[in-house]
């Protein structure tokens, strides 16, 4: 920090009755030890500890609604496996994302909320983009 904006940080920790630049001293005194700053005690959290705290409150919520993650995952990767073995490749990419996405969809209605309409509404969504690869005109 520069030296205009010093004073001001002493004036507002010791009051306005103490002099600033006399707390301003007293605050750099207390800081050394030997000459050299002292050392800072404290250690930050590294970036990935920082990073599940601040995922904690959104995976508890997405939890809640989509229902346990461990379960989806099991059944989304088998069901994906499934369509592979049974011809998902010989599909036009548009469809393809659209068989792998509607199994998200069905892992959350089964292991969440299945009442929850957004689940229902993105299957639909989903359908009605995987048809436009056969029908580009939208007449269906």
């Amino acid at each position: 920090m520069s030296e205009r904006v010093m004073p001001q940080i002493g004036r507002a920790v010791f009051g306005p009755s103490s002099d600033g630049d006399d707390a301003l001293r007293r605050l750099r005194d207390a800081a050394k030890i030997g000459g050299t700053a002292a050392p800072l005690k404290y250690a930050a959290p590294s970036d990935a500890e920082v990073k599940a705290r601040a995922a904690a409150p959104l995976l508890a919520e997405r939890g809640a609604t989509h229902g346990d993650w461990k379960k989806s995952a099991e059944y989304i990767v088998t069901q994906i496996q499934h369509l592979i073995d049974n011809g998902l490749r010989d599909l036009p990419p548009a469809q393809q994302a659209a068989l792998i996405i509607i199994r998200y969809k069905e892992a959350r209605i089964l292991f969440g909320q299945s009442r929850f309409r957004d689940h229902w509404r993105d299957i639909i969504g989903y359908v009605k983009l995987a048809m436009t690869e056969t029908d580009p005109d939208g007449r269906d």
